[in-house]
């Protein structure tokens, strides 16, 4: 269906999200498709798995901290974040994903 292709997965998802929010009558989607697709710019080669097709530590990552952060109902401290002990990220990297998540809307719809 995607053949590698990015966008038509982006497309895709973005459109169930329509379909979703139509279904269900809700204008609260925790999107996690808008929110990777905007951190590609800001993530790059970090953000996915090595198969460059799905996301990796720091996509997973950015993905956990926005449900945290709509669930808490609050911005995330960046002075007390959790980090997997055998985690290739640094400390700096963790911190730019939760400023990140922070700044970004990433749950409307």
């Amino acid at each position: 269906i995607y053949k590698n292709s990015f966008e038509t997965m982006y497309n895709n998802i973005h459109h169930s999200y329509e379909e979703m929010s139509k279904r269900f009558d809700t204008k609260f989607i925790i999107n996690s498709g808008d929110l990777i697709h905007n951190a590609k710019k800001e993530f790059k080669n970090k953000l996915y798995s090595p198969d460059g097709l799905h996301i990796g530590e720091m996509g997973c990552y950015i993905v956990g901290a926005n449900l945290t952060k709509m669930l808490l109902g609050k911005k995330l401290s960046i002075t007390n974040i959790f980090m997997p002990i055998d985690s290739e990220l640094s400390k700096e990297e963790f911190v730019k994903a939760i400023e990140f998540v922070n700044n970004s809307k990433g749950f409307e719809f």
